[in-house]
C-alpha cells in the first residue's frame, strides 16, 4: 500500500508539470518487488493456503517458507499467479525435530547408546526432579549431566562404532563397514526397522539404541543438523519450489559447495539462494579480505543465483539503505563491511 501511495502521488505531481519540468525531474520506480516471509506457514495446510492467498492478493512477488510447501504451491497454481516460491531449509543448525514419522529424517535423529540408561527416560527424570522443587540452573545441570551420560549418536554412527568393537579381524571389520555404508547412506532414507535388520545381518544382535529416551519435555526428538540433512530436504523441495535457500550461521564456502553439489547431483537445474546475513561475523570466518570480496562471485558459480542481504530494524535502516545498496552493487561483498 505504501508503494502504491507514493507511486500515485508521483503520477499526480508529474501530471501537473510541464513537459520540460517532467524531462528535468527524474522518475522514481516505487513499485519494488515485495518478498514476504511465510515462516513455517503459521498453522496447517489450510492456514498456509489462506496465508499465501493473502500474500498474492496484496502484491507479494516472492514468498519464502520453511514448511507447508505443497500447500503454498497449490494456492499459487490455483490462483494462476507467478509468485516465486522459495523453500527455506534450516536443517544445518537444527537440534530438535517434532516427530520421527518421516524416514527421510531417520539418519539424523539421535538416540541413547548407553545401556545403563535403559528405561530411564529424560522426561521422567526431569518430572521427578521438578516435583522435588528444583528449577532453573539446577534443572539444566541435571539435564546436561544426563545427556553427557547418554552418549547420543545417530543409529548409523552407533552401528559403525559397534562394528569397530567386534571381536573379528580387521579385514572382516572393513567388509562389514563397507556393506553398512553402502546400505545406510544418508541418501538411502532407511527406516529404523530396515537399519536394524541390516545391523543384525552384520552380527550386531540386540544393539542398544533408543531415540525416545532423550526426547525433550515438549516431545521433540534430538536431531543432528548437517548439510546432508539439508540436501535430503532439498531433493524433495526441488520439484515444488522455484528456489532453495539453505540458511547458515556463518559464511562458509565449504558448506555452500557441499550443498550445491549434493543437491544438483539429483536436481541439476535447481536455483539456489544465499542469505548474506547481517549477523555474519566475517572477521571470524577465516577468510582474508580478497577471499571475502570473492565470496559472492564464487558461490554464484555454484548456482546461488539469488544472493540477498535482509535489513533488520526497518525504520532505522531506511536512512542508509540507498547508500548501502549502491555499495553492495558496486563493490560486491566488500560493500557489506
Amino acid at each position: 500500500m505504501a508503494q502504491q501511495y507514493h507511486d500515485r502521488k508521483q503520477r499526480e505531481a508529474r501530471m501537473s508539470m510541464s513537459r520540460e519540468e517532467r524531462a528535468r525531474t527524474p522518475f522514481i520506480d516505487y513499485l519494488k518487488p515485495i518478498i514476504a516471509d511465510g515462516d513455517t506457514g503459521f498453522g496447517g495446510a489450510t492456514a498456509t493456503v489462506k496465508l499465501c492467498k493473502l500474500f498474492a492478493e496484496r502484491g507479494a512477488d516472492c514468498v519464502h517458507i520453511e514448511d507447508q510447501l505443497v500447500a503454498a504451491r497449490l494456492q499459487f497454481d490455483v490462483m494462476g499467479t507467478e509468485t516465486v516460491l522459495v523453500a527455506r531449509i534450516d536443517a544445518v543448525a537444527a537440534t530438535l525435530i517434532q516427530s520421527n514419522i518421516d524416514t527421510r529424517d531417520y539418519q539424523f535423529i539421535l538416540g541413547v547408546t548407553n545401556p545403563n540408561l535403559k528405561g530411564k527416560g529424560l522426561v521422567a527424570l526431569l518430572a521427578d526432579v521438578m516435583a522435588s522443587g528444583k528449577t532453573g540452573p539446577e534443572l539444566q545441570a541435571i539435564e546436561d549431566k544426563w545427556l553427557a551420560m547418554a552418549h547420543l549418536k545417530t543409529f548409523s554412527d552407533c552401528v559403525v562404532d559397534a562394528i569397530k568393537n567386534l571381536n573379528v579381524g580387521e579385514a572382516e571389520k572393513r567388509r562389514r563397514l563397507n556393506e553398512w555404508m553402502n546400505c545406510a547412506g544418508y541418501d538411502k532414507c532407511l527406516s529404523n526397522e530396515q537399519g536394524r535388520e541390516i545391523a543384525e545381518r552384520l552380527g550386531l544382535v540386540n544393539l542398544f539404541w533408543d531415540w525416545d529416551l532423550p526426547r525433550t519435555r515438549e516431545g521433540f526428538y534430538r536431531f543432528q543438523g548437517s548439510v546432508n540433512a539439508a540436501i535430503v530436504r532439498g531433493w524433495d523441495f526441488a520439484p515444488i519450489c522455484d528456489i532453495i535457500w539453505m540458511e547458515t550461521s556463518s559464511p562458509d564456502l565449504v558448506e555452500c559447495t557441499e550443498f550445491a553439489q549434493g543437491l544438483k547431483s539429483v536436481t541439476l537445474e535447481t536455483m539456489l539462494a544465499y542469505n548474506l546475513s547481517p549477523s555474519f561475523n566475517w572477521d571470524a570466518s577465516g577468510m582474508n579480505d580478497q577471499q571475502m570480496m570473492d565470496f559472492i562471485p564464487r558461490i554464484a558459480k555454484l548456482g546461488y543465483c539469488w544472493q540477498f542481504h535482509y535489513t533488520c530494524w526497518f525504520p532505522r535502516g531506511c536512512f542508509n539503505r540507498g547508500h548501502f545498496c549502491q555499495r553492495l552493487c558496486k563493490e560486491g561483498n566488500d560493500g557489506l563491511c
